[in-house]
């Protein structure tokens, strides 16, 4: 049917028995309902890691299922205490980035992700400087530049420059 340009809703009076196969964009698994939905107003940083899309959207990390970049499902988020800042995926696992330490994001599917915080006490405040180098993670923090190795962090402009030199007018 054709629909006048200001029409906003069309009911076709179909019964669901008569549209065929299932459509994908509703299932269960794992005990979680997973309803497909568009990507959130301000989703940032987004990063592809292992077929999934991740990104930040407030204090959540949210994501897709493997291989449907457009449907961003609220029951795949996690929570954070602090603000994520940004996201790498590094070290076989999605590194979250936040302002009071560093965590990792790992699982099996995207119903059983789980985070855990890394022995990283220096959390990053600018998400731009994160870089992937083939001697770890570089980040700014209030302390200086840190490199992270996957679980720990170690400032490598301690001796250097002083934290406060970043962070100055």
């Amino acid at each position: 049917k054709e629909l006048p340009l200001w029409e906003t809703s069309f009911t076709d009076g179909k019964v669901a028995s008569q549209l065929g196969d299932p459509i994908g964009s509703y299932y269960v698994e794992n005990g979680k309902s997973v309803i497909f939905q568009p990507p959130p107003v301000g989703l940032t940083n987004v990063t592809s890691h292992y077929g999934m899309l991740f990104g930040i959207d407030g204090y959540n990390v949210r994501w897709t299922p493997v291989g449907k970049r457009d449907a961003w499902p609220a029951a795949f988020s996690l929570d954070f205490e602090s603000k994520p800042v940004a996201l790498a995926s590094y070290a076989q696992g999605l590194i979250v980035l936040c302002e009071d330490g560093i965590y990792r994001i790992d699982g099996t599917t995207p119903t059983l992700l789980s985070r855990s915080r890394t022995r990283a006490e220096n959390g990053c405040y600018a998400p731009f400087s994160v870089q992937n180098t083939h001697a770890g993670l570089v980040y700014l923090s209030q302390r200086g530049l840190m490199l992270f190795d996957g679980n720990n962090a170690e400032c490598i402009t301690d001796k250097k420059v002083p934290g406060s030199f970043f962070f100055g007018t």
